[in-house]
Parts: structure tokens; C-alpha cells; sequence
């Protein structure tokens, strides 16, 4: 993790900092594909990489509910408008 995110990290109370790291864990696992963009824009593919992360979660919630049909389980992108 970069110095930058550290120190933000360490200056959050327990609890958000405890839900910081959690959060950032998945996204770092994804760390060849932010540098395969091979981009100085390197903090935009981790937010995405956050999203991508947050979006599954989701994802994986409603379909444990129930609140979703069948069909939303597939990438949005794939989905016919």
C-alpha cells in the first residue's frame, strides 16, 4: 500500500480505519490489472477497483435476498438494453 494511503489510514478512527483496510484488501489482490493499464492514472483504476469489489458484494447480497431476478447476475455491460 502506498505511503499516501497509510498515513490517511492512520489518521481515521479505529473503526473507519478497521473498514478502510477491509476495503482496500480486494482491490490490492487485483494489482496486476491496475498495472496492466499501464497508466499514470493509476489511483483511478483503484477507486475502479474499489467499485468492481463493492458492485460484486452487492451483487452477491441481492441475490441471497432474493430481491433480484435471474438475468441482473449477469454483467450489466453483456445486458441488451
Amino acid at each position: 500500500m502506498g505511503s499516501e494511503l497509510r498515513a490517511y489510514g492512520r489518521s481515521l478512527p479505529e473503526g473507519e480505519r478497521i473498514v478502510f483496510e477491509q476495503l482496500l484488501k480486494a482491490p490490492f489482490r487485483r494489482v496486476g490489472c491496475i498495472s496492466a493499464a499501464s497508466s499514470i492514472h493509476l489511483w483511478a483504476f483503484l477507486l475502479l477497483s474499489v467499485m468492481v469489489e463493492q458492485e460484486r458484494r452487492l451483487r452477491a447480497v441481492e441475490v441471497a435476498c432474493g430481491c433480484v431476478e435471474a438475468q441482473r447476475k449477469n454483467s450489466a455491460l453483456a445486458e441488451n438494453p
